[in-house]
C-alpha cells in the first residue's frame, strides 16, 4: 500500500500544474535503508495515503549511481537520500526533508501543502 506514483519528475509535475494540485516526490534508492523505512512506515500509513490523495505523487528511482541520475540529483540539491520535496499547486517548492520521518510528521506537513 501507499500512494499512487508518477515514475517520472517532469510528467508528474506537469500534471500537478495542469489540475492544479499539490505535489511531491520522493527521491529514493533500493540499497537505502531509510528509504525502505521510509515506504514501510510512512506511504503506508492511512493518514499519509489519505492526504497523498489530493497530491500528484512522484517517486524517483536513484538506485543506479550514473551520470543521469547524479545530474537528477543535483538539479534538485537532494543532499542524500531518502529526500522528499513538497510543491504548492502553484508549482513552488514549499518544504523537504531529509531522512526518515515518521508518519505523523509527513501528514502534518501534507496538511500544510496546498
Amino acid at each position: 500500500p501507499g500512494p499512487v506514483w508518477v515514475s517520472d519528475d517532469g510528467a508528474g509535475l506537469a500534471l500537478a500544474r495542469s489540475e492544479g494540485k499539490p505535489a511531491f516526490i520522493d527521491f529514493y534508492a533500493d540499497w537505502c535503508a531509510a528509504c525502505k523505512e521510509l515506504d514501510h512506515k510512512t506511504w503506508s500509513e492511512a493518514a499519509v495515503m489519505a492526504e497523498a490523495e489530493r497530491f500528484v505523487a512522484v517517486k524517483l528511482d536513484l538506485t543506479r549511481r550514473d551520470e543521469a541520475n547524479a545530474a537528477k540529483q543535483a538539479s534538485y540539491a537532494v543532499p542524500g537520500l531518502p529526500t522528499v520535496i513538497f510543491y504548492s499547486s502553484a508549482g513552488e517548492e514549499v518544504h523537504r526533508f531529509f531522512g526518515f520521518k515518521p508518519a505523523d510528521e509527513v501528514a502534518a506537513i501534507m496538511r500544510g501543502v496546498r
